[in-house]
């Protein structure tokens, strides 16, 4: 028994050592994992970080995702962010929010800025006046108009040398694409995308539907400052 007893004693003593040995050996990996932390990508927004100047999201694909960057349109695996740190990023273009094209001017490229136009010219909204629904109509004034749901706002254009041209409906500054008026509207004036409220009428003990751009006329859907002095058409 005592040789028994002997034998284990060196035993004890190399498990020792080879418990040494390797917290030793796991030091590099934990060195690793700090530089790793030290160059981890900062949030700039909703699913876009920011790394080496780049503002990047993950594309799904194959086996293995990417990074893209949506201002430059750079690309990288994820396993090889760093990579990107040798393509410094030296545009201010971005990634289109319908699409996903990159090397674009502005939130939308100008195929999908189109197609957003499009529906936009033919788009008005309802509502309802006791039992019936009432198609709203945009305020007299300008060539044409375009209903942009997101903002519940009329927007105006006029024809110039046989293009639309954009002001935005609360503070006129012109652009060349409806979606890029939308966007200035939505950044600027926030307060008016509330879109439409009853209001009661004393005088005619009348529930009226009515957002930031006017009323809406009962009968025929035209919005108006002033329904009294509004001189109602058929409604198309």
């Amino acid at each position: 028994m005592e040789g028994v007893e002997a034998s284990e004693e060196p035993m004890e003593e190399e498990s020792l050592g080879e418990a040494r040995q390797l917290r030793l050996e796991e030091e590099p990996a934990e060195a690793e994992a700090t530089e790793e932390r030290a160059v981890a990508p900062e949030k700039a927004s909703e699913g876009v970080y920011r790394l080496f100047g780049h503002e990047l999201v993950e594309v799904a694909g194959g086996e293995l995702s990417r990074l893209r960057c949506i201002r430059c349109g750079a690309e990288a695996p994820l396993t090889e962010a760093t990579a990107l740190k040798e393509r410094p990023c030296k545009t201010s273009a971005s990634l289109c929010r319908v699409c996903g094209r990159t090397g674009i001017t502005g939130s939308y490229c100008d195929d999908c800025a189109r197609s957003l136009e499009d529906y936009a010219l033919t788009a008005r909204p309802l509502v309802r006046y006791g039992d019936r629904l009432v198609r709203v109509l945009p305020p007299d004034g300008a060539d044409g108009w375009a209903w942009v749901g997101a903002h519940r706002t009329f927007f105006p254009y006029h024809v110039r040398e046989g293009s639309r041209v954009w002001p935005c409906p609360a503070c006129g500054e012109e652009y060349k694409r409806l979606v890029d008026a939308a966007d200035h509207f939505a950044n600027t004036h926030p307060e008016k995308t509330g879109g439409f409220a009853r209001e009661f009428d004393v005088k005619t003990r009348t529930d009226y539907w009515r957002s930031w751009q006017g009323y809406v006329c009962p009968r025929c859907g035209r919005l108006s400052d002033d329904l009294s002095k509004h001189s109602c058409g058929d409604g198309r």
